[in-house]
C-alpha cells in the first residue's frame, strides 16, 4: 500500500534520482554509440559547384569632373 500521508522533501528526491540515474545514463549512452557509429560508416561524400558570372563594367567614356564646393560655416554647427 502507498503511503499518502508522508512529505517528499529534496534529499528524498536526491535518493530516488541517484538510484535512477541507470535509466537515464544507460540509454543515453546507446543512443550516442549508435549514432556514434552511424556517422562514421556513412559514405563521405564532397560535392561543390559554382558558376561565376563575369560582366564588362559599364564606364563612360567621359567622366563627370568633380566640383569644388564651398562649405557653409552655419551647417557644420561653427559660427562666426
Amino acid at each position: 500500500m502507498i503511503n499518502t500521508e508522508k512529505s517528499f522533501n529534496i534529499h528524498d528526491y536526491v535518493e530516488i534520482f541517484l538510484r535512477r540515474v541507470w535509466y537515464i545514463v544507460i540509454p543515453f549512452m546507446i543512443i550516442m554509440a549508435a549514432a556514434a557509429l552511424y556517422t562514421f560508416n556513412l559514405p563521405k561524400v564532397y560535392r561543390a559547384s559554382t558558376l561565376i558570372l563575369v560582366t564588362p563594367q559599364k564606364v563612360p567614356s567621359d567622366p563627370p569632373r568633380l566640383r569644388e564646393s564651398k562649405i557653409d560655416s552655419n551647417r557644420l554647427g561653427r559660427r562666426s
